[in-house]
């Protein structure tokens, strides 16, 4: 059982597209008693920071959050919606440049140009520059490809549509609306909300082509019927060296990434017996309840108590402290001994151990065995 709730929902609201950037940040500012705040300020200032650490105090507290995520760094957030307080805050600057309509009134500024250290940066001006101009190089090569990927998927979605039954896909759309969607109470009006639930992401890029590149011999057979014409052998000679070529650099990636891996079980052991708590806490109360306690009452004093600790790890930076505030709690008659004995790792991960055992032997080491002779080649990745 989780201690945090977990009303969080993640997107996106813009993606490069094969007509280029396409950003839905406008619609944002059209729902309903929306009141936003809109970061101005250079890339390296602190936006994603500010609004991550936003998000977790939100979540700390229990209320309900929905994180935008950038789609040219999906680990960085370009912004966040208080769903209680119904209030955004996001990253108002290029490629989904923001601007007040009613400054102060509806929209507030939040300018973060004075982090920028000035000094420093005119000190490396000449770097910077050409740090810019190298993004911009780069975005307008993956746009280009973008754009050629988008022709050949409209060209599968087009002989897609010739055997679609479009009346049985109207017929499942009704019925699975009425099936997932709330009912409104008589004469309440509905809204939308527009969410991206996935965006083209440099994560995996090379992976995406491979699957992608897969359906490019299979559109042109799909659209010719002559065995070995010209078109069909010109499109195979493309198609199949550069999918082996991107499944090398896939490779290659790995090899950088693993290279010089060290495992540090006590450090694993550590952050693990950290976690463990958490996830324990089922199990704890089950077994108070057993001993004579209420179902619903522990169920809430666990997410209280389990809150509180969270606070304590994640703000404060101190130890999970859950067992002892469970201890401590008259709602629990278990001592501190019983709980701690509940925290044996071996409880909580199934089959696990045998499986990945089973998979190393008779997967693993068969392949590891039959190329011996390429073990310990390294990989220089040049970007």
């Amino acid at each position: 059982m989780n201690a945090v709730r977990s009303d969080s929902v993640d997107f996106f609201l813009g993606t490069t597209t094969p007509a280029g950037f396409k950003g839905y940040f406008e619609p944002l500012r059209q729902e309903p008693e929306m009141q936003m705040y809109l970061i101005k300020s250079g890339p390296g200032c602190g936006k994603s920071t500010l609004m991550k650490r936003l998000a977790v105090k939100a979540e700390q507290k229990g209320e309900p959050i929905q994180r935008i995520h950038c789609a040219s760094d999906p680990d960085s957030l370009d912004g966040v919606i208080f769903l209680d307080k119904r209030a955004a805050i996001v990253d108002a600057t290029a490629p989904h440049v923001m601007e007040p309509d009613a400054p102060g009134a509806e929209e507030q500024v939040v300018s973060l140009y004075h982090t920028l250290d000035a000094d420093a940066l005119h000190a490396h001006a000449d770097e910077v520059k050409r740090l810019f101009a190298q993004n911009t190089a780069l975005r307008s090569r993956a746009a280009r490809y973008i754009a050629s990927a988008g022709s050949l998927l409209l060209d599968s979605r087009r002989a897609e549509a010739c055997s679609a039954n479009f009346e049985k896909v109207r017929r499942y759309v009704k019925r699975l609306c009425a099936r997932t969607l709330p009912r409104l109470p008589e004469g309440a009006l509905a809204s939308e909300e527009l969410r991206l639930l996935s965006a083209i992401t440099p994560k995996g890029s090379l992976s995406r082509y491979v699957m992608v590149d897969a359906l490019n011999p299979a559109i042109t057979s799909a659209t010719q019927w002559f065995e070995r014409t010209l078109d069909d052998s010109a499109n195979k000679r493309l198609s199949i060296p550069e999918g082996f070529l991107a499944i090398d650099g896939i490779l290659d990636l790995c090899l950088n990434v693993v290279d010089g891996l060290v495992v540090y079980p006590k450090v694993i052991e550590k952050h693990m017996m950290s976690e463990l708590p958490f996830m324990a806490t089922e199990n704890i109360m089950m077994d108070a309840v057993k001993l004579g306690g209420n179902r619903q009452e522990l169920h809430e004093r666990i997410r209280e108590l389990s809150m509180e600790a969270g606070r304590n790890v994640k703000v404060e930076g101190k130890e999970n402290n859950l067992l002892e505030l469970i201890a401590a709690d008259p709602a629990f008659p278990m001592g501190l001994e019983e709980l701690t004995a509940s925290l044996d790792p071996s409880k909580y991960i199934g089959r696990s151990k045998e499986q990945v055992e089973a998979f190393l032997k008779n997967v693993i080491s068969p392949i590891l065995e039959a190329n011996k002779d390429l073990l310990g080649v390294k990989a220089e990745i040049n970007v």
